[in-house]
């Protein structure tokens, strides 16, 4: 709670980090925005590094050589500041590139459908010299369209089935506009269909199959900010979204762990070209 307390007393991105930095469980995406039009993230946690293994599987207890050798050093989590493009998207996808960063922050990243998503509605928004108002982000929070359905639901169709039940079922894809309204019989039935598919065991080639196009958040070490007291806005939940002066807007869609971008100065091997992770499922 003093991290959030300290987060909420933040003056600038150098107060807000050295907030961040006592927020240590969980790991959250953590967005910035301030009077001044600048935006920021960080992805805060103390993230073990380990000697052997990656925690996604039980370790010994009785082998030393599972032991911790420390946490991640604060200054090499993923941040980023007043990127180029103007935005930052925040929904649990990966925000590193795994084969550049060197320690391991998690392997439970998003498919990175929903950032794509939200990347391409902001897309459409800001093309061509476009500004985005309060309204717009208000409809961004509220999107409901499923981007692994468009993807999905053509291999579905494809399916000869013969069973007259399961075929009626899946008429109901048929015309569908992969909107998930709470009436929609036909997103009930594709999300059961989705949760049978990435909980079998051939789920993990299903991202690869089933890739969105790579989206322009990812992890960078940006240029240090300018110092400046105007009050700040920001966010250790996910569901914020605060469009600033210069068009600049910060958009989160997702709360889990680790972080973003590309701005002026790319570290850690920069964007992913696949921002699909196997691990949490993310419709």
């Amino acid at each position: 709670m003093d991290a959030i307390f300290a987060i909420d007393r933040a003056k600038d991105f150098d107060t807000f980090r050295a907030a961040a930095r006592n927020f240590e469980v969980p790991s959250q995406n953590l967005i910035y925005a301030d009077t001044e039009g600048h935006i920021g993230y960080q992805s805060p946690g103390k993230i073990p590094q380990r000697a052997k293994g990656d925690g996604t599987l039980p370790a010994p207890g009785w082998d030393s050589s599972y032991q911790w050798k420390g946490y991640i050093p604060f200054e090499k989590l993923p941040y980023e500041y007043d990127p180029e493009r103007g935005y930052i998207v925040t929904a649990n996808q990966a925000v590193i590139d795994p084969k550049g960063y060197s320690d391991l922050l998690t392997k439970d990243w998003g498919y990175g459908s929903r950032s794509q998503r939200i990347n391409d509605l902001i897309e459409s928004k800001t093309k061509d010299g476009g500004k985005i108002s309060p309204d717009d982000m208000r409809t961004m929070q509220t999107d409901n369209r499923s981007e692994i359905a468009t993807l999905l639901n053509p291999l579905l169709l494809k399916i000869d089935i013969a069973d007259p039940y399961v075929r009626e079922a899946q008429k109901l894809l048929e015309g569908w506009d992969y909107t998930q309204e709470p009436d929609s019989a036909a997103a009930a039935y594709f999300n059961a269909v989705w949760r049978n598919v990435s909980s079998s065991p051939s789920a993990t080639s299903c991202p690869r199959r089933c890739a969105p196009r790579a989206t322009a958040s990812t992890c960078a070490r940006p240029t240090p900010p300018a110092r400046s007291t105007s009050r700040t806005s920001s966010s250790a939940s996910a569901a914020s979204a605060t469009p600033t002066r210069r068009s600049r807007t910060a958009a989160t869609a997702g709360t889990r762990s680790s972080a973003r971008s590309s701005s002026r100065r790319r570290a850690s091997g920069g964007p992913p070209r696949h921002p699909h992770r196997p691990g949490h499922r993310d419709p």
